[in-house]
C-alpha cells in the first residue's frame, strides 16, 4: 500500500474535520463555515478509490465530533466518555456518506455544462441538509449543532430562516463551500494539468493547443460561484430590508432569569435539598429589588428539589412556592418534576400567580432524553440500568399549548420548550403555530461541565427566534441565561465579572418585539421544511443525470 495517497486524503480529511471544528462554539469562527468542505472536495477532484474516500472522510469528522461533544465525558462518568466516543462515530457516518455523494457525482459533473454542473452542486446541498434533517430521527434524534448553528452570531446570515428554517441556512453554507471548490478546481488545477499535458506534447500539437494566457481566460468565470453569492448576499439583504422597515420596538416583557447553579449530580441528594431552596429563594429576592423591575420570574428546569404536583398529595412545594411568589407580587414560570394520579412522571414546567398560585395547565417535555429521561428498549437493554441511574421513565407531553402570562394589562403568550428541546426546528414551529408570542427555554447545562456545551445549545435558540419571529429568552441552572430578538441578534446574556456565564446569579432581560410580527406567522412556520423536498428533488436528478452519463459512456 503505497503510503503518500492515503496522506494526503488524511490530511485532507483533518484539515476539513478541523475547519468544521473551529466554525463552532467554543471558537465561534463562523468563517470557517463557508469553505471547511474545501480541503477533502479538491482531493476529490483527484478521483481517489471510495474506500480511502470514506475512510479519510471519516477520519476528519469523527475528530471534529469528539472535540466538539467533549463535555458529554462529564454526564454519569464513565458512561458519558463511553457515550462521546460511540455518539462521535455515529455522528461522523452522515457527513461521511455525504463525502462519498460527493466524490462519485462531483467530479464526472466538471466536463459537463454549467446547468448539468449546478444541478449537481444544488443535490449535494440538498443531500446534506436531508443528512441533518435524519440526525433529527434516528437513533431517537440528536440533530446537535447543524451547519447553520455556526453563524448563531452572524444575525446577517440566519435570515433565510425565515422562509426555510435552519436547512435553508446549512443548503447555502454548503451549496458555498461546493462551488468555491469548484471555481478553485476550475481557475488553477485544470489550468495546471492542462499545461503540464502541453509542456509533454510535441511540437506538431503545441501549434494546436491555445496558449496559457487563453486558456487561463476560458476556466476564469464559474458561473455557479455567483449564484452562491447571490445567495449569501440574498440573506444580508433580506436582514437589512426587514430591520430598517421594521418600526421602532415595543416593550413586552421584563424577564427575571434565576441562575442557581446547583451542581447536577448533586441536585437530588436530600443534603442539598435546603441549599437549593435557600438559593432560588435568594437569587428570586435579588431580581426583584434589581432595575428594571421583573413582570416575571423565570427558573430553570427542574429548579424545586421536589416535584410540584405529587401523586400523594404532598402540596408542601407547590405551597411553598406559592406563598413565596405571593410574597413579592409576581409572577413565576418554573421548570419542575411532576408525579401524577396514575404514578407517571413528568419533566414540566408551571406558571404559578402572586393571587391564585398554581395555575390549571402545564407544559410537559415533549422530546425525552434517552438514558436520561428515558431508557430506550428498557426491557431488552436490562443490562443498562447498572449503570445508568434511572429507575423510572418519564412520560412525554403530548400538546404544545403556551403558558399565558399577564404583565402590564396585557396577556402573553409564552410557548415552552425544555432543555434539549430547542434543537428540534419542528418542536419551535409547533409552538409558534399554536400563538406563542415569545419562547421560553429552561435548560439544566449544568450536566455539561463549564465547556463549550452551554454555548452550543444556545445557538440553537438564536435559530429557533429567527424561524419563528419570536423573542427567546433562556433561563439555565448553570450556562447560557439570556434573551435573543426575532432577528436573531443576542440582545443580553447573564454573566459574572469574568465574563463567562457559567456562575450563580440572576438578571432582568428587558425584552422588547418587533410590533410587525405581533400575531404573523413565517413562511416557514407555515409550510415547513419544503427545502428539505427541494434538495431531494435535485439530488435525484442529479443521480439520474450520473447514471445517465455513465451509461452512455459504455
Amino acid at each position: 500500500m503505497k503510503k503518500g495517497p492515503w496522506l494526503i486524503g488524511a490530511l485532507a480529511g483533518i484539515c476539513t474535520g478541523l475547519l468544521h471544528f473551529v466554525a463552532f462554539p467554543p471558537w465561534d469562527v463562523a468563517e470557517a463555515a463557508y469553505l471547511f468542505a474545501l480541503p477533502l472536495l479538491l482531493w476529490m477532484f483527484t478521483r481517489p478509490p471510495r474506500r480511502r474516500l470514506a475512510i479519510c472522510a471519516f477520519l476528519g469528522f469523527w475528530l471534529s465530533w469528539f472535540l466538539l461533544i467533549i463535555w458529554l465525558r462529564h454526564v454519569h462518568p464513565p458512561m458519558g466518555s463511553v457515550g462521546l466516543i460511540i455518539l462521535s462515530f455515529l455522528l461522523a457516518l452522515f457527513p461521511m456518506s455525504w463525502a462519498l455523494m460527493a466524490g462519485w457525482l462531483l467530479p464526472p459533473a466538471m466536463s459537463r455544462s454549467f446547468p448539468q454542473r449546478l444541478l449537481t452542486l444544488l443535490g449535494l446541498a440538498g443531500f446534506w441538509v436531508i443528512l441533518e434533517w435524519l440526525k433529527t430521527w434516528v437513533l431517537t434524534g440528536f440533530p446537535w449543532l447543524p451547519l447553520a448553528a455556526s453563524q448563531w452570531l452572524r444575525p446577517a446570515m440566519l435570515q433565510a430562516a425565515e422562509y426555510g428554517g435552519q436547512y435553508a441556512v446549512s443548503f447555502i453554507l454548503i451549496f458555498f463551500n461546493l462551488t468555491l471548490a469548484v471555481y478553485i478546481q476550475r481557475l488553477f488545477l485544470e489550468p495546471a494539468k492542462a499545461e503540464a499535458e502541453t509542456e509533454n506534447a510535441d511540437s506538431e500539437a503545441l501549434a494546436n493547443i491555445p496558449s496559457r494566457p487563453r486558456l487561463q481566460l476560458r476556466w476564469r468565470f464559474c458561473p455557479e460561484f455567483y449564484v452562491a453569492l447571490a445567495m449569501v448576499f440574498a440573506s444580508v439583504w433580506i436582514y437589512v430590508k426587514t430591520v430598517s422597515q421594521g418600526g421602532d420596538r415595543e416593550p413586552m416583557l421584563n424577564v427575571a432569569a434565576v441562575q442557581p447553579w446547583i451542581p447536577a449530580d448533586l441536585k437530588w441528594t436530600q443534603e442539598m435539598v435546603q441549599e437549593s431552596l435557600d438559593v432560588l429563594q435568594q437569587e428570586t429576592q435579588r431580581a426583584v429589588i434589581s432595575t428594571p423591575k421583573p413582570d416575571l420570574i423565570l427558573w430553570p428546569e427542574a429548579a424545586p428539589p421536589y416535584p410540584i404536583i405529587n401523586a400523594k398529595g404532598d402540596r408542601n412545594m407547590e405551597l411553598w412556592i406559592a406563598d413565596g411568589i405571593a410574597g413579592i407580587g409576581i409572577p413565576l414560570i418554573t421548570g419542575a418534576l411532576a408525579q401524577f394520579p396514575n404514578g407517571e412522571w413528568a419533566n414540566a414546567v408551571f406558571y404559578i400567580d402572586p393571587e391564585n398560585g398554581l395555575r390549571d395547565g402545564h407544559y410537559a417535555k415533549r422530546r425525552l432524553v434517552p438514558f436520561g429521561e428515558y431508557i430506550p428498549l428498557r426491557n431488552i437493554l436490562f443490562f443498562i440500568k447498572t449503570v445508568v441511574p434511572l429507575d423510572i421513565d418519564l412520560r412525554p407531553g403530548d400538546h404544545s399549548r403556551p403558558l399565558p402570562v399577564e404583565a402590564n394589562g396585557q396577556i402573553w403568550k409564552a410557548g415552552v420548550l425544555i432543555c434539549y428541546e430547542d434543537i428540534f426546528a419542528r418542536l419551535g414551529r409547533e409552538v409558534a403555530r399554536e400563538g406563542a408570542d415569545f419562547i421560553v427555554v429552561v435548560t439544566n447545562d449544568g450536566w455539561y461541565g463549564e465547556e463549550a456545551g452551554a454555548y452550543q445549545h444556545a445557538a440553537h435558540s438564536v435559530l429557533r427566534a429567527v424561524e419563528t419571529r419570536r423573542p427567546v429568552v433562556r433561563c439555565g441552572n448553570n450556562g447560557w441565561s439570556g434573551w435573543i430578538d426575532e432577528y436573531g441578534n443576542v440582545r443580553d446574556v447573564l454573566t459574572g465579572e469574568d465574563g463567562r456565564v457559567y456562575q450563580r446569579g440572576s438578571k432582568t432581560f428587558s425584552l422588547t418585539y418587533d410590533p410587525i410580527w405581533r400575531g404573523q406567522l413565517t413562511f416557514y412556520v407555515r409550510y415547513g421544511d419544503w427545502v428539505l423536498w427541494g434538495g431531494g428533488v435535485f439530488l435525484a436528478l442529479a443521480i439520474w443525470r450520473q447514471r445517465r452519463g455513465a451509461v452512455t459512456s459504455k
